[in-house]
């Protein structure tokens, strides 16, 4: 059997992000909540850096605790040099897993 309708049901449109626009017909009662500043399907396609062939990268975490983050080199052939440093981006970090 095939569904031809799909109810909203009052008590579960805050929780799916959905509001209640007031006054509009039976087939558009309900809006998504920031549909103004939903940008998840405008970030899927941006660059926030470009990788220069042959160059170490240094990138730094974000972060008021400790000093971190990543050293990436793009090559000729398409591949990528990377290490996670701590403290020091001229040294690598030995990372361990916890399993």
């Amino acid at each position: 059997m095939k569904i031809k309708e799909f109810i909203v049901m009052p008590h579960t449109a805050d929780t799916m992000g959905l509001i209640h626009k007031p006054g509009v017909g039976p087939n558009n009662r309900y809006g998504f909540k920031n549909v103004g500043n939903n940008r998840a399907n405008e970030e899927e396609n941006e660059i926030d850096l470009k990788l220069p062939t042959g160059k170490k990268m240094v990138l730094q975490a974000e972060d008021d605790k400790h000093t971190r983050g990543l050293v990436i080199t793009s090559n000729e052939d398409g591949s990528y040099n990377s290490y996670y440093w701590y403290d020091n981006p001229r040294e690598a970090y030995a990372y361990r897993s916890k399993n």
